[in-house]
C-alpha cells in the first residue's frame, strides 16, 4: 500500500519523497526478516538458486548510492564513486540478496564515518570477476575482530562504544549472500 500512496497523483514532493523513504525502509525490514531465514536455511543446506537471473549489479549499485545519499547527507559525508550510467556489470544472481548486501556495506561506510569525510565506492572488472568495494576513513575494525566480524550477532569493540547502534547482523548476512553467490 506504500507503494501506492507513494505513487499517488495528488501527493506534494515533500510528502512522495516521505512516502518514497518509508516504501525503501520496509523493504529493508523484510529483506533483513528474509535474508536472516536464508541464511539459517544455508547453515541447514536449504538454499537453492532459483531466485537467480541475469541482472546488471552496477545499476543496482547505482541505485543504492542514489538511495543512500540522504543519509550521507545528514552525516556530512560525501558519497563519490567511479561506477557511471555507462558502467555495465552483468550477472546471475539474487538481485534483492545482492541489494541488500551494498544497503549493508554502504549504510555501514556512512554509518561509521566522521563528518566531513568521504565514502568511495569503486568498480573494476577482472577477466570474468566484477569487484565492488566500498571504503571508509570511519573508525574502522580492530585487526584482532576482523577474522570474527563476520560472525552472526557480533560488532568490534570500538563500534559497541561508538554511540553508533547495530545489530552485529548485517555484515554476517553480506558474508553469508555473497559466499551463496560464490562471491
Amino acid at each position: 500500500k506504500l507503494a501506492q500512496l507513494r505513487d499517488g497523483t495528488s501527493l506534494d514532493g515533500a510528502t512522495r519523497t516521505a512516502l518514497g523513504t518509508m516504501y525503501e525502509q520496509v523493504r529493508g525490514l523484510i529483506d533483513l526478516s528474509s535474508s536472516f531465514l536464508m541464511t539459517t536455511s544455508a547453515d541447514h543446506g536449504l538454499l537453492n538458486t532459483s531466485a537467480f537471473k541475469p541482472f546488471d549489479v552496477a545499476a543496482l549499485v547505482q541505485s543504492r548510492i542514489a538511495f543512500a545519499k540522504g543519509s550521507a547527507t545528514e552525516r556530512d559525508v560525501t558519497v563519490e564513486t567511479n561506477i557511471t550510467s555507462a558502467t555495465r556489470a552483468q550477472v546471475i544472481g539474487d538481485e534483492d540478496r545482492l541489494r541488500l548486501v551494498f544497503d549493508n556495506l554502504i549504510s555501514n561506510a556512512i554509518k561509521y564515518s566522521t563528518p566531513n569525510s568521504r565514502v568511495v565506492i569503486s568498480y573494476a572488472h577482472e577477466k570474468t570477476m566484477h569487484a565492488f568495494s566500498v571504503q571508509d576513513s570511519g573508525i574502522g575494525i580492530p585487526k584482532d575482530e576482523i577474522a570474527s566480524i563476520f560472525g552472526g550477532f557480533k560488532r568490534a569493540s570500538n563500534a559497541i562504544h561508538s554511540g553508533v547502534t547495530g545489530t552485529g547482523f548485517g555484515l554476517y548476512i553480506a558474508k553469508r549472500i555473497v559466499d551463496f553467490h560464490n562471491g
